[in-house]
């Protein structure tokens, strides 16, 4: 049932491009419980060109807030009070630190401004970042000069452990204003709880991948692999190259993903060529294209060997298709993958480990249709988007803010 509030979400480019799949099926769910949702492109208003990406259609109630940067957005005033605020707290000052305030204030400010000027400061409305960075700073900042009555955030991985962005200077002054975080995982949780955040701000709302009809298919010669990444250091796809380039029986690796590593990842490939491998790295694609490949293939085994995460979409795609994962642990991967068995890897696994964790499931055929099965029923019980985007959405409406 649809109310009167209004929801304005603040995105990192989304609908523009193809990433941030997971906020498109969220808002699938989010338009039947409010009555109108704005959706604010925060790279946009950081002074970042996407019109030349593809832009997906949204739903009736949903709009797209299509302004950009602008010199009119900054206040050096506002500026100012932004650089003070990490100094407040206890904070270790250097070179490097202060040019990450100086950015991360430029930013916030920014987004604050822009906000003032369009005018979207909204009564019976809810604000929401889908990302814990300087959009949600910028939320809790209009919170905490009753400006606006309602800031959310989601935090993920990328936007909360500091191995991944390595300073939060603004995190303290969030952690007391703030509405409420809602973490995807349990870790992310804990994690926050450790820094400090109050336990009635914080709460867990697993992310999740509509239905998709699980596939009982898997390869009755050989085996199917299939990861889906970015490609960068923190990915460790070179990790997977190397590991599967010394595999013994008949593999075909599937890549889908680019980045700055690429051409390394390529390098390895096509110099160390083996008649029983096959690999194919396929770039970027939508997330159509994923889905399409799980349909069309028999993808025996989903990889992930990040060393750091929050609670990979990927390997809940993967489940509602009923193929089992191994991934690292790290960040919440031991919520969706049991500890129990040989799918959770060490953190620390090098090439020769993964590639004897590889054949080793490749040794236990007679076991994979019970490993399908179990990775189909961890998507149905607890990563079915349809219960938690809605179970989502009725503790928006019910947030006592």
């Amino acid at each position: 049932m649809i109310n009167k509030k209004k929801l304005v979400i603040f995105s990192y480019e989304y609908p523009y491009g193809h990433g941030e799949g997971f906020l498109h099926n969220e808002i699938q769910t989010l338009k039947e419980a409010f009555s109108e949702i704005i959706i604010v492109p925060s790279r946009r208003v950081w002074n970042r060109n996407l019109e030349h990406k593809h832009v997906r259609g949204l739903p009736s109630n949903v709009t797209l807030f299509k302004e950009s940067f602008s010199f009119r957005y900054v206040s050096l005033g506002l500026f100012i009070r932004m650089l003070v605020i990490p100094f407040q707290t206890p904070f270790k000052y250097n070179l490097k630190n202060g040019f990450a305030v100086l950015k991360q204030s430029f930013k916030i400010s920014t987004l604050i401004g822009f906000i003032r000027h369009h005018q979207l400061i909204l009564s019976d409305t809810m604000y929401y970042s889908y990302w814990k960075n300087e959009s949600a700073t910028a939320l809790a900042y209009l919170k905490y000069k009753k400006k606006i009555d309602c800031a959310l955030t989601r935090a993920h991985g990328e936007d909360l452990y500091l191995e991944f962005r390595g300073l939060k200077p603004f995190d303290p002054f969030v952690s007391k204003t703030i509405s409420k975080v809602y973490c995807i995982s349990e870790d992310g949780q804990n994690y926050l709880l450790k820094k400090g955040y109050a336990k009635d701000k914080i709460k867990v709302s697993r992310l999740g991948v509509y239905p998709t009809g699980s596939c009982t298919l898997y390869s009755r010669q050989g085996l199917c692999i299939l990861s889906v990444a970015n490609i960068k250091p923190v990915k460790r796809v070179t990790l997977i190259a190397k590991a599967v380039l010394k595999l013994n029986m008949k593999v075909r690796w599937v890549h889908i993903g680019d980045g700055e590593e690429f051409d390394e990842v390529k390098k390895i490939v096509d110099t160390n060529t083996r008649d029983n491998v096959t690999i194919e790295l396929l770039g970027n694609q939508p997330n159509e294209f994923v889905y399409d490949f799980y349909r069309d293939n028999q993808v025996d085994l989903f990889l992930n060997v990040s060393s750091s995460e929050g609670l990979p979409v990927s390997i809940m795609e993967a489940y509602s298709f009923s193929v089992p994962c191994m991934a690292c642990n790290v960040g919440g991967n031991q919520e969706i993958i049991d500890p129990n068995g040989d799918f959770l890897l060490s953190p620390q696994i090098n090439e020769n480990e993964l590639s004897l964790a590889i054949t080793n499931f490749y040794n236990k055929k007679d076991l994979w249709t019970d490993f399908r099965k179990e990775a189909f029923h961890i998507w149905e019980t607890e990563y079915n988007a349809i219960q938690n985007y809605r179970n989502f959405s009725k503790s928006l409406l019910v947030e006592k803010c």
